[in-house]
């Protein structure tokens, strides 16, 4: 055999960041509260870590299930940067509300989509109770 050999070849190998989607976790799959209760304020979301990107900022979506039950807040549901769910129910007697409502809740980080990179989390769901809270009668007097 013969042996035959090459010059050197020197070549610069780029390696791109990829995002990953930000995980999270939910502290419960519901949350309990009494109709007209107004506002709540409670740390429900937390993010788990993974390799990011330095100074990645992620944000949350919450979205109800069904589009019209927003009519029974004053403050619509939201989770800030630090996991907090806070929403304000309306109080007036008119737009009192108990049941259950169904919400959507995505996590999303600024890293971009670049290299066919997800920015998006998947969907976790959690249900808002509010429990029904028994009223006085009220009536006004003939004149």
């Amino acid at each position: 055999g013969r042996n035959v050999t090459t010059p050197p070849a020197t070549f610069a190998l780029l390696i791109g960041y990829v995002n990953f989607p930000p995980n999270f976790t939910l502290a419960d799959e519901s949350v309990t509260v009494a109709e007209g209760s107004g506002a709540f304020s409670e740390r429900f979301a937390s993010l788990v870590p993974h390799v990011s990107k330095p100074n990645e900022n992620v944000t949350y979506s919450v979205v109800p299930e069904d589009g019209e039950a927003t009519g029974i807040f004053a403050v619509k549901p939201g989770i800030d940067k630090d996991g907090m769910l806070s929403f304000r129910l309306k109080t007036l007697a008119a737009v009192r509300f108990n049941g259950e409502l169904l919400f959507n809740v995505t996590a999303s980080n600024d890293a971009g989509t670049a290299l066919g990179a997800l920015d998006t989390s998947e969907v976790l769901q959690f249900t808002l109770i509010v429990t029904f809270v028994n009223q006085p009668p009220s009536f006004e007097l003939a004149e």
